[in-house]
C-alpha cells in the first residue's frame, strides 16, 4: 500500500472519531492548565484533523495516546477494533487500514497508521507553498478538488489513462483532507443560514462530515483504478460527483452576481 492513501486512511480515521465523540464533554481539567486551543491543541485552529492535530508534528499527544484514544471504541475489550466497533463510514477503507487481514485492528496497525499520519503531514508541510503546495485556505483546497474532478472527466479509468487518473484522484484526496481542516473558516452561505441559524458548531460539523463522505468514496475510487477495475471506477466517481453536487447545495455559497447593468443614458444628457 502506498505510504500516501494509508495516511489519509489515517487522517480520515482520527477525524472521523474526533467527530463521533465530539458531544460528549470533555473531562475535567487540572485546575492551570490549558484545555486546548492552541496552535497544536485539540481544541485549535489545526483540530484534531490539522496539522497541529493528534499524531501529527505539531500535536502534544503521541502515537501511544492516539492509540489509547483508539482503543476507547473497543466496546467489547478484546484488545482489538473491529468494523462494527467504527463509525459506518469504515466499511470502504477498513479493508485498507487492517493490513493483517484478521478482520480487526490491534495495536500495532493503529501504530502504524499514527506513523503514517504524521509522515502525510509532515510531507503536505513540507511543500506548503511550492508548486503543487498544500493549500492555504478553505477555497484553495476545493479549487484543488475541482481540478481533480476536471481531469477525470471523460476518463476510462483503463491502462492507458491510468497514471493520470491516480494524480487526478490524489488532487482531490489532498483538497478534500485539507478543506475538512478549514471548517471553521467557512462563512454561512444564505441557504445554510436558513437552515442552520446561529448553530455554527453543528453547520461545521455536518460540513465535515460531507468532507469526510467524499473523501471516504475518493479512497475507494483509488482503489478501483489501482485495481484496474474500469466500471468500479466509473461508479465511485459517479458517487463522489454526486456528493460534490449535494455538498455544494448544502454550503457553497452561489458564484458572485454580476453587478445590474447600468440604465442607458438619454441622448438629450449626452
Amino acid at each position: 500500500m502506498k505510504t500516501t492513501t494509508l495516511a489519509i486512511c489515517a487522517s480520515l480515521f482520527v477525524s472521523s472519531l474526533a467527530l463521533s465523540q465530539a458531544s460528549t464533554p470533555p473531562a475535567e481539567q487540572p485546575q492551570g492548565r490549558p484545555t486546548g486551543g492552541g496552535p497544536g491543541g485539540p481544541g485549535g485552529p489545526d483540530g484534531p484533523g490539522g496539522p497541529g492535530g493528534l499524531g501529527g508534528p505539531g500535536g502534544g499527544q503521541g502515537a501511544a495516546q492516539l492509540v489509547q484514544r483508539l482503543m476507547q471504541s473497543d466496546k467489547d475489550g478484546d484488545g482489538k477494533l473491529s468494523a462494527e466497533e467504527l463509525p459506518p463510514q469504515f466499511a470502504e477503507i477498513f479493508p485498507a487500514i487492517d493490513t493483517n487481514k484478521d478482520g480487526f485492528l490491534d495495536q500495532n496497525e493503529i501504530l502504524l497508521l499514527a506513523k503514517s499520519q504524521g509522515e502525510g503531514r509532515g510531507g503536505a508541510r513540507g511543500a506548503r507553498g511550492g508548486a503543487g503546495g498544500a493549500p492555504q485556505n478553505f477555497e484553495g483546497a476545493m479549487k484543488q478538488v475541482n481540478r481533480g474532478f476536471k481531469g477525470l472527466k471523460g476518463s476510462a479509468f483503463d491502462a492507458t489513462t491510468k497514471a493520470k487518473d491516480l494524480e487526478q484522484v490524489q488532487n482531490i484526496q489532498a483538497g478534500l483532507v485539507a478543506a475538512k481542516g478549514m471548517c471553521s473558516t467557512v462563512r454561512m452561505a444564505p441557504q445554510a443560514k436558513a437552515k442552520y441559524g446561529d448553530d455554527n458548531t453543528k453547520y461545521q460539523l455536518d460540513m465535515r462530515t460531507q468532507l469526510i463522505a467524499s473523501l471516504t468514496t475518493a479512497i475507494a475510487l483509488e482503489s478501483a483504478v489501482l485495481a484496474g477495475d474500469a466500471a468500479a471506477a466509473k461508479s465511485a466517481f459517479a458517487k463522489l460527483d454526486h456528493q460534490e453536487d449535494e455538498g455544494h447545495e448544502s454550503f457553497k455559497a452561489e458564484e458572485d452576481e454580476k453587478p445590474a447593468a447600468k440604465p442607458a443614458v438619454p441622448a438629450s444628457a449626452k
